[in-house]
């Protein structure tokens, strides 16, 4: 009888098992597969979808030290227990995840394309903490960063994607931004992001310019013209109901409109929804009143193509003249750029 290695040896795994776990590895970052009825089921979802996947790659890195795919499930459990970290507001996990990125990247016995990798990892991570944050020395060392990566990897080809994500950092600034936007484009071949670099500069070239087009809500209420309201100040949130962080700013704008419900301001929102009963159950749970535009064809609707939208949630608050005051607010900025909008 010939006894595998596995049974002579119980610690020694068998290849096909870590070809399965593997697989199963795959599998579970495709998604929870399951559409939230609101915004506490996601974060739910989300938590559970995490913990699920951060527990599959610690057993995968644990029992298969050998195995090839080991640098890449290091690198996924970074990404995982950085998820972790921003949406339980848990810094520690931040920290565990940097220092999985450094090792690799550090390490001389890692390959130079794991390295890359890593080091890829490491100034994303980086620039998804600072996001919603508007640090400017935050900000500037992430491009020092990027430009550091650029010479450590050389002819990277993700070298212009992470400018061109840095560059929604730097909105409040649209001639540094249209710069590195165009640096970005002469350095990269990849179709879908020219799209994206594309996009950004038309929604630069509309920055304080009037703002004009016109949409039927989905509840079949009066036409709505965006444009000819002169004299009232317009907030316009992009969002869809797949999205979590669209429903964390459904929440703030719901709280904006509550506080400016005596002014001269109208609430608009765009969905970029395909699966309209998704769409109407959510306006039906977060008991939304205001205009909803949704022609069901997601990103490849006419209105978002013209407008340049490519991120959610993206919020715009039109002045009393329909100027765009701003690329995209965040957070309570919103709110600050509404008073500024409302100032004679």
């Amino acid at each position: 009888m010939v006894l595998s290695a596995a049974l002579i040896h119980p610690a020694i795994a068998e290849p096909a098992d870590a070809d399965r776990a593997w697989q199963t590895i795959l599998e579970q970052a495709s998604g929870p597969g399951t559409q939230a009825r609101d915004r506490e089921a996601a974060i739910a979802a989300a938590r559970t979808h995490l913990d699920k996947q951060e527990k599959a790659l610690r057993e995968f890195v644990r029992s298969y030290p050998d195995d090839p795919h080991r640098f890449s499930a290091r690198i996924r459990l970074a990404a995982i227990l950085a998820s972790k970290g921003r949406l339980l507001n848990q810094p520690a996990l931040n920290t565990e995840a940097g220092k999985l990125l450094t090792d690799l990247e550090t390490n001389p016995a890692t390959a130079a394309p794991v390295r890359a990798d890593a080091g890829f990892a490491r100034v994303s991570q980086a620039m998804e903490e600072t996001a919603n944050r508007s640090d400017a020395t935050e900000r500037d060392g992430l491009l020092k960063e990027i430009r550091r990566f650029d010479a450590d990897y050389p002819g990277d080809r993700r070298f212009a994607g992470l400018l061109t994500e840095l560059s929604t950092q730097y909105d409040e600034q649209p001639t540094q931004k249209k710069a590195l936007l165009e640096e970005a484009a002469a350095r990269t071949t990849d179709t879908a992001l020219q799209q994206r670099i594309a996009d950004d500069l038309r929604r630069v070239g509309l920055l304080n310019r009037p703002l004009t087009f016109r949409f039927q809500p989905t509840d079949g209420g009066p036409l709505v013209e965006v444009g000819v309201r002169h004299g009232r100040v317009i907030v316009i949130l992009f969002w869809a109901s797949w999205s979590l962080p669209s429903l964390h700013e459904m929440a703030r704008m719901q709280r904006f409109a509550a506080e400016f419900s005596k002014q001269p301001v109208d609430f608009l929102t765009v969905s970029l929804d395909e699966d309209r009963k998704a769409l109407a159950n959510t306006v039906e749970a977060a008991g939304l009143r205001w205009p909803v535009q949704c022609d069901g064809r997601g990103w490849k609707g006419d209105l978002v193509r013209s407008l340049g939208i490519n991120a959610l949630p993206t919020v715009w608050v039109l002045d009393r003249a329909g100027n765009l005051l701003a690329l995209n607010s965040h957070g309570d900025g919103t709110a600050d750029l509404i008073r500024k909008a409302l100032a004679p």
